[in-house]
């Protein structure tokens, strides 16, 4: 940690000069909790140590750290945009031995299709309707979640990516799964009917009223009376699909960017013998160790 946080800290100077100070002490500047928390192996250790950074082809290396990976870290590029060597992602088998430790490392959230358009909006998709199907699409040689699709009840997708996914989510890392939801992605949020097939959307639709009457559809705005009494017909409920609606149950490990070292998995490797160069070597690919 000493290593690293040194490294970063040399490599980031001026990150706030704007507001003429160099680094802060939030999750930006990747945290510090001030004087009152060092204790002896800290202070041993930065002794020890002392001059010495992670280099690469030369250079002091930007040596992000994080949490906990949750099994997993990532090429840079795959979560924020410039590429960098040193940054490469690798599978963590070392957080699993210490995960009864990690506060928090085991996560779970859950939205309605509602709750997911408030947070569509508030981060700047403004058109996005209630959420009808929210999915996955794409993951990373390690196995964390590089893109999802969310779909609205009036069959518009948002695709959203890299580090945007922990933040419209409001999530604390990018390894999870989703599940649960009304089971429309297949539709695309299109109207399923019974005898097969799917509609766009309902205008144009004909319907059979309850004194026999037959008119066609002007508008999306259709209800009909159920078992549960007047409902609200939408490519969300669909026609004909037997589909409920639902929650969407986002299940995941560890916490944060998931780049460079992961404290807790350092930790681990420690425990297990490894010295202080094995175990920055594991996380920031290809690196010296010197002052």
């Amino acid at each position: 940690q000493a290593v690293s946080a040194r490294s970063y800290a040399v490599t980031s100077m001026g990150h706030h000069s704007a507001y003429h100070f160099d680094l802060c002490n939030t999750t930006d500047c990747q945290v510090y909790y001030g004087v009152n928390s060092v204790g002896a192996n800290t202070t041993l250790a930065t002794e020890l140590t002392a001059g010495q950074f992670a280099w690469y082809d030369g250079e002091i290396i930007q040596a992000f750290y994080h949490s906990s990976d949750g099994g997993a870290t990532e090429n840079v590029e795959n979560v924020w945009t410039t590429v960098l060597p040193y940054l490469r992602g690798v599978i963590d088998p070392y957080e699993a031995l210490v995960e009864d430790q990690i506060p928090g490392y085991h996560w779970t959230k859950t939205y309605t299709g509602k709750e997911l358009q408030t947070r569509m909006v508030n981060n700047g998709y403004t058109s996005c309707a209630e959420v009808a199907d929210l999915q996955v699409t794409r993951t990373t040689p390690t196995g964390n979640v590089y893109s999802i699709t969310v779909t609205d009840i009036n069959g518009k997708s948002f695709t959203i990516s890299k580090y945007s996914v922990r933040t419209v989510l409001g999530i604390t890392s990018l390894r999870f799964t989703i599940s649960g939801g009304n089971g429309s992605s297949s539709s695309g949020g299109d109207y399923s009917l019974a005898g097969g097939g799917t509609m766009e959307n309902m205008a144009g639709a004909w319907v059979i009223g309850g004194d026999g009457t037959l008119s066609q559809v002007e508008t999306d705005n259709v209800y009909a009376i159920t078992g549960s009494g007047l409902e609200q017909v939408s490519a969300q409920t669909g026609m004909g699909t037997g589909s409920s609606g639902g929650s969407f149950v986002i299940s995941g490990t560890g916490n944060g960017h998931n780049l460079g070292m992961s404290q807790w998995g350092a930790y681990a490797m420690a425990l297990e013998g490894y010295t202080y160069e094995e175990i920055l070597k594991f996380y920031y690919t290809g690196i010296e160790i010197h002052t």
